[in-house]
């Protein structure tokens, strides 16, 4: 065995108390202290037992009140030994106790450099976990504050990367400050089972996975939910059994294996192919993108699951006719959704009726007897023989959502509508090539262009399309991206008022910080996507439940939301009533929720209202131009 030299074993056996923390130096001190006020006070009796009394005890009080309070060794007179050891014993003081004020002011800085790092466990229950900070976290932030509005005292915890400080800072500058919602902030790595555990998620009510990178996303999940499914925390916390994960996934690929890393806990959502349906219908459709955020919102009217006993044994029909305030839209039975089902389906006990209202709780049924508008109706020969216009639509720029974009577009526009798509295609060829071939409804045709620039622009633009699409370049960072969008934009709007054209136009943006500076722009529709991935997800971080029925709603098979011309249910001009208008659109086997009308404003200028879950009593008279929004 190899000999170490004593200096060497000293500053190693130094260096393991010093690693030990500010309690072991603070003891390892008093010892030191101990053994010198021992050691001093027994040389002092032996030295002078006249000074001490002969006391050891009273010697070693007095070798320590030196070592406290140099001022004391003025007062020391004896011999030269005494005076010496006394010397002795006041300067290990001084140097004790200089040692001890720069531990302690060391310890206390490091604790409280670790509360401002948050390290602290949180010590909540049915609180909200973010796990990951960016652009998205301060609208989810801002909708979790309007749910909790009713909750007294409501916690959200974000867990992020980024200093703990920071975080703070950037919550406080951009989210107002609620009276019952507290905001926590924690540093740390999101996958790490440690991190987990210190915000509490055995104890929480929903886990947000607010991650854009699939691979990411995936180890997020994993990691929480082998948490969750400890033998340890299970039996501990029965309840974290019902806590559940919410997640969106970029990649269909990724999709399956995200739910198998959730094991029951999660939510996941292919989120490209939610978001090119929302786009592929609102490019069409003004005003429908309004109608989604109101649904995904927490602000306004939104979708809860309810149960109405009372209601038992009555048909679909006269359920939606009991409620003034709130637009019944299906019901689920046991673990299955029925969006739109017919009208004379009858309720069943323990079925839960599935509505739009401005909160939970509000809706109360009332079985008054209804009287329709019959007269008001559109007659049904006038509209049998309508042709649905064909759509000539401009789509400026690609990306990755463009394919799924098209086979809805397929799905969505009438026979032999035109599609032009505009820009460097030379990427996107051979793909673009092979989704051309499969749209069958649809001409498509590819132009290289340069959309940034305004010659291009005019040439592009001075054909007549119905309806201009523009897509985010979204190899570039969101701000850059959005710029170039917003370029587009004001020379679309230039390039129309010179030649008076009229058209719609559906803008996808990164950042809903952009959706300000774009209002004057004339665009028809915004599509933000990291936004309405936000209102989904904490949607579903509130109420499980709502999944499906989301999904249901912007899937292509099942039933979804349109606007429709209202002169296809009502008559125009004539004032009528909404429940005549729920039951005009029931005729056709939809379910009405809500209606635009066009108006001008003060300055000429066209503008749309959009109204969804009006109050049924409210009394309308419709125009041509005017469209009514059904699940259909």
């Amino acid at each position: 065995m190899k000999k170490y030299r004593a200096r060497d074993r000293f500053n190693y056996q130094m260096d393991l108390i010093m690693s030990k923390g500010t309690i072991s130096l603070i003891l390892g001190l008093a010892v030191i202290t101990f053994l010198i006020t021992i050691i001093a006070g027994i040389t002092i009796v032996l030295l002078e037992k006249s000074w001490a009394n002969g006391s050891v005890f009273l010697a070693v009080w007095k070798s320590f009140t030196l070592t406290l309070d140099p001022g004391n060794l003025a007062g020391v007179s004896g011999s030269v030994g005494l005076v010496i050891v006394t010397a002795i014993v006041t300067l290990s003081g001084i140097f004790i106790t200089s040692t001890l004020i720069g531990i302690i002011n060391t310890g206390l800085s490091g604790r409280l450099e670790n509360l401002r790092k948050g390290k602290a466990k949180i010590l909540e229950n049915r609180h909200t976990i973010i796990l990951g900070f960016n652009e998205s976290t301060f609208s989810i932030l801002s909708e979790l504050q309007i749910a909790n509005e009713n909750v007294k005292k409501a916690c959200i915890v974000v867990l992020g990367k980024e200093d703990k400080q920071f975080m703070e800072e950037q919550i406080i500058r951009r989210i107002p400050l609620s009276h019952n919602t507290r905001i926590i902030c924690r540093s740390g790595d999101i996958t790490s089972t440690f991190d987990l555990a210190r915000c509490s998620i055995e104890t929480c009510k929903s886990i947000i996975v607010n991650q854009t990178d699939d691979a990411t996303v995936i180890r997020v999940i994993l990691a929480a939910a082998n948490y969750l499914n400890k033998e340890s925390i299970r039996s501990e916390y029965p309840e974290s059994k019902k806590i559940h994960i919410s997640a969106s996934i970029n990649e269909y690929e990724n999709l399956q294996v995200a739910k198998i890393a959730g094991q029951g806990f999660a939510e996941v959502i292919y989120f490209n192919q939610v978001i090119a349906r929302i786009m592929a219908n609102v490019c069409y459709q003004s005003g429908l993108s309004a109608v989604y955020v109101e649904l995904l919102d927490f602000s306004g009217d939104e979708i809860y699951i309810e149960s109405f006993p009372d209601l038992t044994g009555m048909s679909f029909h006269d359920c939606c006719m009991c409620f003034r305030k709130s637009t019944i839209i299906g019901f689920s039975r046991g673990e299955l959704i029925h969006l739109n089902p017919s009208q004379d389906e009858i309720i069943q006990q323990n079925d839960k009726l599935i509505l739009i209202a401005s909160d939970d709780g509000v809706s109360i049924p009332s079985e008054q007897k209804r009287q329709f508008q019959t007269d008001a109706f559109a007659i049904e020969n006038e509209n049998s023989e309508t042709v649905e216009p064909q759509e000539r639509l401009l789509i400026l720029g690609t990306n990755n959502l463009l394919f799924d974009i098209l086979s809805e577009l397929n799905d969505c526009l009438p026979c032999h509508s035109h599609v032009t798509i505009a820009n460097d295609i030379t990427e996107f060829r051979q793909t673009l090539d092979q989704t051309i071939n499969a749209c069958v409804n649809l001409s498509v045709e590819l132009r290289q262009a340069n959309i940034n620039h305004r010659d291009s622009l005019e040439k592009l633009i001075d054909e007549k399309f119905t309806h201009i699409l523009i897509l985010s370049d979204t190899n570039e960072s969101s701000d850059y991206a959005d710029a170039k969008t917003l370029t587009i934009l004001l020379h679309i709007r230039d390039i129309a008022l010179k030649h008076n054209l009229f058209f719609g136009i559906t803008s996808q943006m990164l950042d809903v910080r952009n959706q300000a500076l774009a209002q004057g722009t004339n665009v028809s529709d915004f599509v933000i996507s990291s936004n309405i991935s936000s209102l989904m997800l904490t949607q579903i971080s509130e109420n499980r439940k709502l999944a499906p029925i989301i999904l249901d709603l912007l899937d292509s098979v099942g039933s979804e939301i349109y606007m429709k011309p209202s002169s296809f249910y009502i008559k125009s001009g004539i004032e009528i009533d909404i429940f005549s208008v729920v039951h005009a659109v029931a005729l056709k086997n939809e379910i009405f929720i809500g209606y635009k009308t066009i108006f001008t404003n003060p300055n000429g200028e066209a503008q749309q209202l959009i109204v969804t879950n009006p109050d049924k009593n409210e009394m309308i008279s419709f125009s041509d131009k005017d469209c009514l929004i059904v699940i259909t």
